[in-house]
């Protein structure tokens, strides 16, 4: 519970904050409002803000990329070779 900790809201992005508002008001529609049609209302919203938020965040990373296969890395074993080891330099074969 310290602010070196993750409580400064100051370094949380804006689109986080906006999720973070919009789940506490799921949590307490029911008490103001008495409307299930409210309750459901924000729940809807507060999906949009959590897409919004992880996108942001996906933005915001470097690119990744995914694992290189076992076949693909058997054919990449000669790095200077960008045609997968065949013989293709030279036409005897």
């Amino acid at each position: 519970n310290d602010v070196l900790y993750g409580l400064n809201m100051n370094k949380w992005p804006a689109t986080f904050l906006e999720y973070v508002g919009a789940h506490f008001a799921g949590k307490i529609i029911l008490k103001l409002s008495n409307s299930e049609e409210e309750l459901e209302r924000v729940h809807k919203w507060e999906e949009r803000k959590l897409l919004e938020a992880k996108s942001s965040v996906a933005q915001a990373e470097p690119t990744s990329f995914p694992a290189q296969g076992a076949w693909s890395r058997s054919r990449n074993r000669f790095p200077n070779r960008r045609d997968g080891g065949g013989q293709t330099g030279n036409l005897i074969g």
